[in-house]
């Protein structure tokens, strides 16, 4: 094992060992690192407020849709195309505070990342997975002391993140990445690994080692237990999709803007029935842009941010209504969609600026197809605008945050 010691120790010294070999051995292991630690503390330079995603991990996932199976979470395919983007020194990470509607660029390929990210390491999730009566609850703490760590630190002494999996306690599992340890003295107590989590965009959270429970948790979350982890090791770079972040002036003329659709208990089927965005501007002209949803399903109780590139600029003091259509075809089969809130914001890249919003309910039908919000005639009030009333009754059939 290779050491890091201010004054390593010399041959001379060595040969000064007086007595039995016993005590030579003793006296050489008082020059060692404590806990056998190569160094007290490893960083990488992976730092979550610049090379980790600016939106949080709350993902729904359309698994079957004919009978609204989903998944919720996709950690592993954030932690991955995060790790891409950090390999790629042409591409930086997109960093919009809102996360990609489903079919989008961004979301397409964190789903495609998030399937290679379990693939490989089923075995693994099966392994720590059989526990009856919680009789291997030891066994796997102590896997997260030491062959997962020696991994851990194996590859951020290389300089190299290490992506985990992370067995839930009282939770569901999850993946996180790691990016720099800290043994302290070598006590358990004292250890400290570095994680990006997606579920807390631009911070570093701290894993922690509780022996008396045999459990691990984040300092400052006491809810946030886990049992083990390990360190998966099938992570190969991919060439991720060239998106970045536009830095647009906050001048009062709109080039881009995002839509957050809130929908209630009836989706946007998708498909041929999808939803239009029209600006309505002062002077009598119109611009429409097709398809927001990118023929997507957008499921119910759940909330999509579409991001829309406008044909032109124009000045916000020039619009006088910005109106949604669906294409539902009516009758016997037709779609019906419930949304619950509409909010327009003005999309400058990292932030946004709300324009207008509708607040209460609204049923798209096929003999209801349009929706249209009026321009206030003054700035409106800065307010906070809440999550989506969906998210906190969210109808999950299956729950599963790997």
């Amino acid at each position: 094992m290779k050491t890091t010691l201010d004054t390593p120790p010399s041959t001379t010294r060595i040969r000064r060992c007086a007595g039995s070999l016993t005590t030579c051995l003793a006296l050489g292991l008082l020059l060692l690192p404590v806990g056998g630690a190569s160094a007290a503390k490893k960083v990488t330079g992976f730092d979550p407020g610049k090379h980790g995603f600016n939106f949080s991990n709350s993902f729904n996932n359309d698994a079957v849709k004919e009978i609204d199976l989903r998944t919720g979470g996709l950690c592993g395919g954030m932690v991955y195309a995060a790790l891409d983007y950090y390999h790629d020194r042409a591409r930086s990470i997109p960093r919009q505070d809102f996360k990609p509607a489903n079919r989008t660029t961004l979301q397409s390929y964190i789903y495609g990342r998030q399937m290679d990210s379990l693939g490989p390491n089923l075995t693994k999730w099966a392994e720590v997975g059989i526990n009856p009566g919680g009789a291997r609850d030891r066994e796997f703490f102590r896997w997260g002391l030491t062959t997962e760590l020696a991994n851990l630190r194996a590859m951020i002494d290389g300089g190299q993140p290490a992506p985990l999996g992370i067995k839930g306690h009282g939770r569901g599992d999850h993946q996180i990445l790691a990016i720099g340890y800290d043994q302290g003295s070598g006590r358990t107590s004292d250890l400290r690994i570095y994680v990006y989590d997606p579920n807390f965009p631009n911070q570093t959270q701290v894993l922690m080692a509780d022996e008396n429970r045999a459990l691990f948790y984040y300092q400052g979350r006491p809810s946030h237990l886990w049992r083990t982890y390990f360190v998966d090791k099938s992570y190969r770079p991919k060439t991720a999709p060239s998106i970045g972040t536009p830095n647009y002036p906050d001048d009062g003329i709109l080039r881009e803007l995002v839509v957050e659709f809130c929908t209630g208990e009836d989706d946007l089927r998708g498909g041929r029935d999808n939803v239009n965005m029209t600006l309505h501007l002062r002077n009598g002209t119109r611009m429409t842009m097709p398809n927001v949803n990118c023929g997507a399903r957008w499921l119910s109780n759940y909330d999509e941010f579409a991001q829309v590139r406008l044909l032109s600029p124009v000045r916000k003091v020039d619009i006088a209504a910005i109106e949604f259509t669906t294409t539902f075809g009516g009758g016997i089969g037709g779609d019906n969609w419930d949304t619950d809130r509409i909010v327009v914001w003005n999309n400058l890249g990292a932030t946004r600026r709300m324009i207008v919003q509708h607040s209460g309910k609204f049923r798209f039908t096929g003999d209801r197809k349009s929706l249209r919000l009026m321009m206030p005639t003054v700035a409106p009030a800065k307010t906070v605008i809440p999550p989506c009333a969906a998210n906190a009754t969210r109808a999950v059939r299956v729950k599963i945050r790997p």
